[in-house]
């Protein structure tokens, strides 16, 4: 048995073995908004339940695949689940890395208290919100850790900040996409 759900809006559906994914329609209007690439579709949630907060439309960043709309657009039922495809980070070198990899080489570092890796048309670069302790001896450990996860990562530029930027609900986005291209 899986299910899909999530903080904000609550569970929204669930499968058994190979069936496919059933919606809890009773409590979410589930809608698939077809990607550029015609591999998947963005989810998005408006929760119906009033424990949530209804009538907000969520755009958690999931993709989903085999989508059955209904005539009014309400997804009924979905094949599978593809995840937070957007969480793969290309490198302007052509590498593509999971951003978890790049999060693994920092969040070790106590003086460290938040990480956002920002994505511009020129390449990522990161963003640390870090305590008085955050040192250059910090830095060092931090981009020798990229370099073995890739050499490119070596020059990235970081900015320290004394905190992340928010979404207008206060959420702090591990990945901001500032890019102009594409």
């Amino acid at each position: 048995m899986q299910e899909y759900a999530g903080v904000e809006f609550g569970q929204v559906a669930m499968c058994r073995g190979d069936s496919d994914f059933e919606v809890f329609h009773d409590m979410n209007y589930l809608e698939a908004i077809p990607l550029d690439d015609g591999e998947g579709s963005a989810v998005a949630v408006t929760s119906l339940y009033s424990r949530y907060i209804p009538l907000f439309r969520y755009m958690p960043g999931d993709n989903i695949c085999g989508p059955k709309p209904l005539a009014h657009g309400h997804v009924a039922s979905f094949k599978s689940i593809q995840g937070r495809v957007h969480d793969s980070v290309s490198l302007p070198g052509g590498q593509v890395l999971h951003s978890m990899a790049i999060f693994h080489c920092i969040h070790q570092e106590s003086s460290v208290l938040n990480i956002q890796m920002i994505l511009r048309d020129e390449g990522p670069q990161l963003r640390l919100a870090v305590t008085d302790g955050y040192t250059t001896d910090c830095e060092d450990r931090i981009r020798h850790r990229l370099t073995q996860v890739a050499p490119e990562l070596q020059g990235i530029p970081i900015e320290v900040v004394g905190d992340i930027q928010t979404t207008r609900a206060g959420k702090r986005r591990w990945i901001q996409d500032e890019r102009t291209k594409g």
